[in-house]
């Protein structure tokens, strides 16, 4: 009879990452959490040893549904247009798929990256991997003080039939980010 085939579980970053802070308060032992997982102590040491890396990647809002760690073919593009998504939103300034591609067009001529093309499939891996989505605004941020005026000189802008540069209803953000109406990214 032959050996039973051993069972391969891979695990993602937050299971890892419990896997860490249940090893660091000494609530279970490294054997316990590899039958609690379904996976070898290796899987667990291995854990250990990307300790700092794990870390990183949940510091920094990255997806922890990930399983794997790749990292992907133009790095310090990437990190570029990371960079500049985190400016964007830190003015609450409203971003499209196509915008982060024009940005990632620009940044790869400055970094002397010949012939790239940010096609939708290496914007699709970029979101995916800095755990960004598509949220629709809410609110309105920056109203006016209505306690100012009288309340027949009120009137709400946001709900005439004037669409002439009209923003658009959502934004990209990262995921568990609430958006609130911004401002559009100015040209030139």
């Amino acid at each position: 009879m032959s050996a039973s085939k051993r069972k391969l579980t891979t695990l993602n970053i937050d299971q890892k990452f419990e896997i860490l802070n249940a090893l660091q308060s000494k609530a279970k032992t490294r054997k316990e959490l590899s039958v609690e997982y379904g996976c070898d102590l290796s899987t667990i040491a291995r854990v250990v040893q990307q300790e700092l890396k794990i870390g990183n990647i949940v510091l920094e809002n990255g997806n922890t549904s990930r399983k794997r760690l790749r990292k992907g073919n133009y790095e310090e593009l990437d990190q570029a247009v990371n960079i500049w998504f985190w400016q964007m939103r830190a003015k609450d300034a409203i971003i499209s798929g196509p915008m982060i591609q024009e940005e990632a067009k620009k940044f790869a001529e400055k970094l002397d990256i010949p012939d790239f093309e940010p096609s939708n499939s290496w914007l699709w891996w970029w979101k995916m991997k800095e755990n960004i989505t598509y949220h629709k605004i809410q609110g309105e941020k920056g109203t006016a003080n209505q306690a100012d005026y009288h309340p027949k000189a009120v009137y709400n802008a946001d709900e005439t039939g004037l669409f002439y540069k009209a923003l658009p209803n959502g934004t990209l953000a990262a995921r568990g980010e609430k958006p609130q109406s911004g401002k559009s990214q100015k040209n030139g």
